[in-house]
């Protein structure tokens, strides 16, 4: 395993230096070589996270209650720095490096593979950054922060037009980008003859009433809300700079799998009116890689293959049904079929960050430690996370709360706000507070992003959280 450019990375990924120069990252070590340490401003030590014997190993997963430095849970090192020598760098001993490494690549979920709910996918409740309390503190970017600090420390005062100095600045409140996805699972209720069936046969509807539901017009199920919330989308598209704002359908496949029912085609019937809307909206498509994908990855070429010959042009982002990313290594699948992004990483059972940050990561496979092109959008929060009895079970007023708490900590770090809600959960009719709380939060996007200045106050002060919906 190559440390040195897993830390290169990691280092740059903290400072936020990635595709630049990287002046900083080049100013930070991660050695426990004296002689290496003269080349460097602020040297984090290595804790032996990444030894031989010790990595894949118990000596290598954190033991609970977690030591904190300046406030931050630490996985790995001691909290607290030192100098080397009189003038020498800044060493700080705790390991960010390590801790960043454990969380962003997903190490537990290599090494706890015993863990795992009916649907193989690992519990948000048995992860660490839930057991220890901070799964709703994105704590990489507070570890990067903190290192940008120790930096200006160690630089001391740099002119006003050193690119540094911009660099090492602490970033907007504001986000980076906002994502509003839409998982399309059941894009009808009910909809053609096999809906005809299923509501007279097995739902035991009369005739007529299964014939007017199977064959009513579209805009009258209450499965299909796309115009409505696509209407709402906009307006924040609209109101947010050029780009910065983007909305996302993601389409599954036909499968064999009980789970990905019902199963439908986007050349027909009611999913091709939803693609039709896409295209009005300017929505952009991905690939909603069904369970059949989750069980069996080496099938995602072949079902993506279908989508692109469905939609005519090709796919490179995609999203597993059910997050039902099982292992770590099987989005080695996903760059060999071609996808460029997904936007998987969220607990089912519990929203947070899963992967420590809010921003977009390259994935790191832990079985090897490589560093992949395949870049990871970390999911924000999912409506069904949040009130599910079997998951979160909140109710309207504590969805609403944590919802908040998660929204303000993105954009108090720059991040990309990831959101998914589901059409069919966005009917008034269906759920009773996820269309109030999802027009909720794109009222708060906007308040945060048409701040004029965040650099006396925090945000918290300038948009306290609401007590109750505003409508």
């Amino acid at each position: 395993m190559r440390t040195d450019k897993i830390a290169r990375y990691i280092i740059s990924f903290l400072l936020r230096e990635e595709g630049l120069p990287g002046k900083l990252t080049n100013s930070v070590g991660y050695t426990a070589n004296l002689e290496e340490m003269a080349h460097y401003k602020v040297v984090i030590v290595p804790s032996g996270f990444f030894d031989i014997g010790v990595y894949g190993t118990e000596l290598a997963d954190p033991k609970l209650p977690l030591r904190e430095w300046q406030g931050v849970p630490l996985l790995f090192g001691l909290p607290y720095t030192t100098r080397a020598y009189a003038g020498g760098p800044i060493l700080v001993h705790a390991d960010i490096v390590a801790s960043t490494y454990y969380l962003v690549s997903r190490y537990e979920e290599m090494y706890r593979r015993s863990e795992r709910d009916v649907y193989g996918r690992f519990p948000g409740k048995k992860s660490l950054p839930y057991r220890a309390g901070f799964l709703h503190r994105p704590i990489v970017e507070e570890y990067g922060a903190l290192l940008r600090e120790l930096l200006r420390e160690a630089f001391g005062e740099l002119p006003e037009e050193s690119p540094l100095k911009r660099i090492l600045q602490t970033p907007t409140q504001k986000f980076e980008k906002v994502l509003l996805t839409h998982d399309i699972d059941c894009p009808y209720e009910y909809h053609g003859v096999r809906s005809f069936f299923r509501a007279f046969v097995k739902e035991h509807k009369t005739f007529w009433q299964s014939y007017q539901l199977a064959f009513r017009s579209l805009l009258s199920d209450r499965y299909f809300t796309f115009e409505r919330f696509l209407e709402w989308n906009r307006e924040v598209e609209r109101r947010l700079p050029k780009g910065k704002c983007k909305t996302l359908f993601f389409y599954k496949t036909p499968s064999q799998e009980p789970e990905d029912r019902p199963n439908y085609r986007l050349t027909r019937g009611a999913a091709r009116r939803v693609h039709h809307y896409a295209c009005k909206y300017g929505v952009e498509e991905a690939f909603h890689i069904p369970m059949e994908g989750s069980l069996h990855p080496d099938r995602i070429d072949q079902e993506l293959r279908q989508l692109e010959r469905d939609l005519k042009k090709n796919i490179t982002r995609a999203r597993h049904h059910f997050l039902a990313a099982r292992e770590p290594e099987d989005f080695l699948y996903l760059l060999n079929a071609g996808i460029l992004d997904d936007y998987t990483m969220g607990y089912p059972d519990v929203s947070g960050f899963r992967l420590g940050t809010c921003r977009p990561v390259h994935y790191i496979s832990p079985s090897t430690g490589t560093v992949t092109n395949l870049i990871l959008h970390p999911l924000t929060l999912m409506d069904c996370s949040l009130d599910r009895p079997n998951y979160m079970g909140l109710s309207a007023s504590e969805a609403l709360k944590y919802s908040y708490q998660l929204v303000m900590a993105t954009a108090r770090h720059n991040g990309e706000l990831n959101l998914l809600f589901h059409n069919d959960l966005l009917a008034k009719e269906v759920h009773p507070f996820h269309s109030r709380l999802y027009r909720e939060l794109l009222r708060l996007i906007l308040r945060i992003e048409e701040l004029e200045s965040t650099e006396n106050s925090s945000l918290e002060e300038m948009i306290p959280c609401p007590n109750v919906f505003s409508y």
